[in-house]
C-alpha cells in the first residue's frame, strides 16, 4: 500500500542530487489501536462528572491490557522493519509506535521509495522523493522521519536559520 508520507513542498526545493546511500534514518511506523470505539468510550467517562467513572484513569499497565496493539501486531511490523536491514531502537508501551534505524538506501529498498538531498535558502536536507509503500496486512497509520527536515527546532536554532536567509 502506498501511503501519503511525503514532505509537503518539497517541489519548491532545489534537488542537489541522490541522497548518500550510507546517511543513516530513524524512521518511526505508527500502529493502528485495535479498540478506537473503547478508548473514545473510557475517555468520555473518565471527563463525564456524573460518570463512576469520573477521573479513574488507567494506570500503563491497564491501559496496555485493555488497548494497547497486539503483540502479534508489533512482532510482524518489526519483523518487516528487520527483514530490510533495519534495528528496531524503541517500542512504545502500547506497541502503538515503533523506531527503527537504517540507511537511506535500507529504507528506500524496503519501501520503494528513493531520497534526494535538497536544499531551501541554507538548509540543506534528505527527503523521500516517492511516497513510501508499506505492507497492506499491517495496520500502519503513519511512517515518519524520511527525511531530516522535520525535527524539533530550538527557537536559537529557527533564529539563525531565519538570519541567514534574510527574514528577519
Amino acid at each position: 500500500v502506498r501511503t501519503k508520507a511525503m514532505l509537503p513542498g518539497l517541489a519548491n526545493a532545489i534537488r542537489l542530487a541522490a541522497a548518500p546511500d550510507q546517511a543513516v534514518l530513524t524512521i518511526g511506523l505508527g500502529l493502528a489501536h485495535p479498540n478506537p470505539a473503547g478508548e473514545d468510550v473510557l475517555y468520555k467517562q473518565l471527563y463525564r462528572p456524573s460518570s463512576p467513572l469520573y477521573r479513574h484513569f488507567l494506570t500503563p499497565q491497564q491501559y496496555r491490557e485493555r488497548f494497547a496493539v497486539p503483540v502479534a501486531t508489533e512482532r510482524a511490523a518489526a519483523s518487516w522493519l528487520r527483514s530490510g536491514g533495519l534495528k528496531i531502537a524503541t517500542v512504545s508501551g502500547a506497541r502503538d509506535y515503533i523506531t527503527a534505524t537504517g540507511t537511506v538506501d535500507q529504507v528506500g529498498e524496503l519501501m520503494h521509495t528513493h531520497f534526494g538531498a535538497f536544499k531551501v535558502g541554507t538548509l540543506r536536507f534528505i527527503a523521500n522523493e516517492v511516497a513510501p509503500e508499506v505492507p497492506a496486512n499491517l495496520p500502519i497509520t503513519a511512517v515518519l522521519g524520511l527525511n531530516t527536515l522535520r525535527r524539533m527546532w530550538t527557537s536559537s536554532q529557527v533564529a539563525q536559520v531565519n538570519a541567514a536567509n534574510g527574514l528577519i
